[in-house]
């Protein structure tokens, strides 16, 4: 746990891994969205990636990426890239960040669509995703650990979802359910689709909807989000400390895209401990009502 702190640097308040640099991180902060803008916001190992190209292929009619670079042309990693490739996006412009709501780039006029999903599958996610980067592997113990003091990278997971859940009903924010999202795909493809004022040509085009679930699987999102980090070498130092970067050859976004995985990973205790931490958070609200119902909590006796 201790090579996995000393990997860290805290910004604003955020703890960021190392290899985000002050410079990058604060550009983000300070960054002021244009209305035409559509940030994917979310906690890390939430779906954010998959939402993501999700979006891209309703963009596109259809039509998958050949590959991650091309998938980058019009989608930008704000956190970790700072602002200045922005302008370089194809219009109109996918903006991801993981930064917390308190300190999220906002615009009444911009478009924002939260990702979650239930935390027992987003520890289990995180911390494979934190073994692919880190040089020290860190075991899964000690992540859950640090996943509910909310000492991982970008902190709370329980504080950041609240937050953005209170904000629900702004006409300019989507809440979009992972677990929804693995259920009904179409269903969830049409509620985006009519926040992004693009439902009637889904309708009209039946076609594209069968592209869009086909090429939105997670084999094929597994192809298109591997990035290479041979590639993150050629970034400017200011933006990027190159001694810092992974050394692993590639960074795959996506795992297993599965509902459950927790299950064959929790111990007993800390699926407990999840338990109670995640009714005393989110006690009566609808998305975890609908946990239960899918057996991830346990329902109310």
């Amino acid at each position: 746990m201790e090579s996995y702190l000393d990997s860290l640097h805290e910004i604003e308040g955020i703890p960021f891994l190392k290899f985000f640099t002050g410079k990058s991180i604060l550009e983000a902060l300070k960054y002021h969205p244009r209305s035409d803008d559509l940030f994917i916001v979310s906690y890390p190992k939430t779906g954010s990636h998959w939402t993501q190209y999700i979006i891209y292929l309703m963009w596109n009619q259809g039509k998958p990426c050949k590959s991650f670079n091309e998938f980058k042309e019009c989608a930008s990693f704000l956190d970790l890239e700072g602002v200045r490739n922005l302008e370089d996006l194809k219009a109109p412009r996918m903006i991801m960040t993981h930064i917390p709501y308190e300190k999220c780039p906002k615009n009444e006029e911009t478009k924002y669509i939260y990702v979650l999903r239930n935390p027992k599958d987003v520890i289990v996610s995180y911390y494979y995703f934190l073994n692919g980067i880190l040089e020290k592997p860190l075991d899964l113990d000690s992540a859950f650990e640090l996943f509910l003091e909310g000492k991982l990278i970008y902190g709370d997971y329980f504080k950041d979802v609240k937050l953005w859940y209170e904000h629900r009903d702004d006409p300019n924010v989507l809440l979009v359910v992972y677990e929804e999202m693995k259920e009904d795909l179409e269903k969830s493809v049409m509620t985006i689709a009519k926040f992004l004022n693009i439902e009637e040509a889904l309708k009209e085009n039946p076609e594209i909807m069968k592209k869009i679930i086909k090429y939105s699987s997670v084999e094929e999102t597994k192809r298109v989000l591997e990035a290479d980090t041979s590639l993150i070498d050629k970034a400017k130092g200011d933006i990027l400390k190159p001694e810092m970067i992974p050394k692993k050859a590639k960074i795959s976004f996506v795992r297993k895209g599965i509902v459950g995985d927790w299950k064959t990973h929790l111990s007993r205790e800390q699926e407990e401990r999840l338990n109670e931490r995640t009714e005393k958070e989110f006690a009566g609200i609808d998305f975890y009502e609908y946990w239960k119902k899918l057996g991830i909590f346990r329902s109310s006796q």
